[in-house]
């Protein structure tokens, strides 16, 4: 009787810490991307630089080297963008050893976005700059055959949460919509101005790329590639000002499948009366086209990218308490920090990481 209570008793406590374990382990991607973090907002920055490089807020969009990369400024983000992508990367190979909690981890850390001042966006911005820049440098071979299936797995639940998180809230959206088309990827490319109408570039690569790719299941919802292109759409649809028109779908990330999809875009791009409108005179401060209803056209205006990385761009500079942004340059950002960072989060490179561990 006393050997049947004590396998009795060590049945249930086991029982228990499993249960405890388990429950531990649903969370560990949160508790993961908390705590990393936490470590990137406290990465020391360089000291205060020269006086040139601190943009003073009232002439911030009239610099005139403002696309320009200099030492200052590559040694100023450089500096933060080695240390927080190291962070990053130590905390997504950390999180991979964990069944299943990369999910959690990434919608965590998709979460800081806007939670903070635009220091804070800019951190979490240069952690995992080709993600948070939209970069199409991970969508197509031979660039992408470098990535490891960590960052893959990090990639598609990332856009998943933007894309939650943007229907859910008007000026996330609006933020990371900013934030995407001030870094000029594909095919925000030029200094200043971006044609689009349906024969040029912007509903091109929607079209004729991402949504061809969709159709004929090449890409789908099990891939990273497939939220890449939905979040692109997300961002046509915010420029065009059709939110409400898209909230008739009740989109979310869970019933964006492959039929949806295309049945919205095909409704945005063939039947929204795209070619036939009003005369839209784009806005740069709400990214958003506006209507002039005495002029119509068929092609929509050139956008004006923003000159700025975020909308807001007012904080205090620890020590001089000046009202200045450190100055950064899409160019910087897209030639220096995504393509620095493809490497660093190669399948190689995490290997080296685990092997460490």
């Amino acid at each position: 009787m006393r050997i049947v209570k004590l396998f009795t008793i060590s049945v249930c406590t086991l029982l228990f810490f499993v249960n405890i374990c388990s429950v531990y382990g649903q969370d560990k991607g949160t508790e993961i991307a908390n705590r990393i973090w936490k470590e990137i907002k406290e990465v020391p920055a360089l000291e205060e630089p020269d006086k040139q490089f601190m943009v003073e807020e009232s002439t911030y969009s009239f610099t005139p080297d403002i696309y320009a990369i200099d030492d200052s400024m590559s040694k100023y983000w450089m500096h933060l963008a080695k240390s927080c992508q190291e962070i990053f990367c130590k905390g997504l190979v950390e999180v991979s050893q964990y069944d299943n909690q990369i999910e959690s981890f990434a919608k965590t850390f998709v979460s800081k976005f806007g939670s903070g001042d635009i220091m804070s966006d800019m951190r979490w911005a240069i952690a995992c700059p080709q993600l948070a820049a939209l970069s199409t440098i991970i969508i197509y071979s031979p660039e992408k055959d470098l990535l490891s299936e960590e960052f893959k797995k990090f990639a598609l639940h990332y856009n998943k949460a933007i894309i939650d998180h943007s229907l859910a809230s008007d000026t996330f959206y609006k933020r990371i919509v900013w934030f995407t088309l001030w870094a000029g990827n594909k095919p925000f490319t030029h200094k200043n101005k971006v044609a689009f109408s349906l024969e040029d570039d912007l509903l091109k690569e929607l079209e004729i790329h991402y949504a061809e790719y969709i159709e004929k299941k090449i890409w789908t919802e099990k891939d990273h590639e497939y939220w890449h292109a939905i979040r692109y759409f997300l961002v046509i649809v915010y420029i065009c000002n059709w939110e409400d028109t898209l909230k008739l779908y009740k989109v979310s990330s869970s019933n964006l499948d492959g039929e949806n999809y295309y049945k919205i875009t095909q409704h945005f791009v063939r039947h929204n009366t795209l070619l036939i409108v009003p005369r839209p005179i784009y806005n740069a401060e709400t990214l958003k086209f506006e209507i002039d209803l005495p002029k119509l056209t068929n092609r929509l205006p050139p956008i004006e990218l923003p000159i700025r990385p975020l909308p807001e761009y007012r904080f205090n500079w620890e020590s001089s308490k000046l009202k200045t942004l450190p100055r950064v340059s899409k160019v910087f950002f897209n030639d220096l920090l995504i393509i620095d960072f493809l490497n660093k989060v190669s399948t190689k490179q995490l290997k080296k990481i685990k092997d460490k561990k």
